[in-house]
């Protein structure tokens, strides 16, 4: 009976420690007044990107983060699939991008645009408000407001699978459950962009496969980890191994060792 107690009691502590693993909080991946570091970063890591136009006392904006971006639902899909940055209007700081009448995207050779300038193109009826980019960083759809966890997370889905593109309607496709969360995806970087992202990036760790195999049942899958020393089938063979999902991985590209 001690016995069984004891397992309990493990078994207790292990999905409590897991579940404060997996509850990450906006503070810890969304990126504030970095403008181009965002696009960059997905640039590197194959993501999309959604920018949150904001002010510093919109009671909204404050739901936003602290209640939809911190949901776990919520946080695990946006990590998975966008890099998150939210910008105030802050006429002192500047970023680049490419407004024309046919197609506006980032650009790192666009026009500079000061975050004041941002915040008013950007702007739609009042904060947050929400951009949404594409992996090849050109926007896709906005809205304004804040919604519940739930709505949110629904936008970030269909957005994500490119259905506004493909016609899908979202009066429609609302009124289904979606259970997509993403595939698991494994990149080659360059030495310079790995330390791009150490130094610019959020939600990120440089880890070795030593390392994952010691950790491996406190993972986060969310994480964008980057592989030491390990190549592609290295990689593949140790998470097929042991059966582990990590939907961002990263390894170097053996000529910029």
């Amino acid at each position: 009976m001690i016995e069984q107690v004891k397992r309990i009691a493990v078994l207790i502590f292990l999905i409590v420690n897991l579940g404060v693993a997996l509850a990450v909080s906006y503070t810890e991946y969304v990126l504030f007044n970095r403008f181009d570091e965002a696009f960059l970063s997905a640039r590197i890591l194959n993501k999309g990107v959604l920018l949150i136009v904001s002010q510093p006392q919109c009671v909204f904006s404050a739901f936003l983060r602290q209640e939809v971006l911190s949901e776990e639902n919520v946080s695990n899909f946006l990590r998975n699939h966008y890099v998150v940055v939210e910008i105030y209007p802050d006429p002192d700081l500047t970023g680049h991008f490419n407004f024309d009448m046919y197609e506006t995207f980032f650009s790192i050779e666009g026009k500079i645009y000061t975050y004041e300038d941002l915040y008013n193109i950007f702007l739609l009826r009042g904060t947050p408000t929400n951009a949404y980019f594409s992996k090849d960083l050109k926007l896709l759809s906005s809205f304004t407001g804040s919604v519940p966890p739930t709505e949110y997370l629904q936008i970030a889905k269909y957005l994500s699978q490119n259905l506004f593109q493909s016609g899908v309607d979202w009066e429609q496709y609302k009124k289904k459950e979606d259970r997509y969360l993403g595939v698991s995806e494994l990149k080659p970087i360059t030495a310079a962009e790995r330390e791009y992202l150490l130094k610019n990036a959020k939600n990120i760790r440089s880890v070795t496969l030593e390392e994952l195999a010691s950790t491996e049942h406190s993972l986060d899958p969310h994480l964008y980890y980057i592989i030491e020393k390990a190549t592609e089938e290295e990689i593949r063979g140790f998470l097929n191994q042991i059966g582990l999902t990590l939907y961002s991985v990263y390894w170097l590209k053996k000529d910029s060792e």
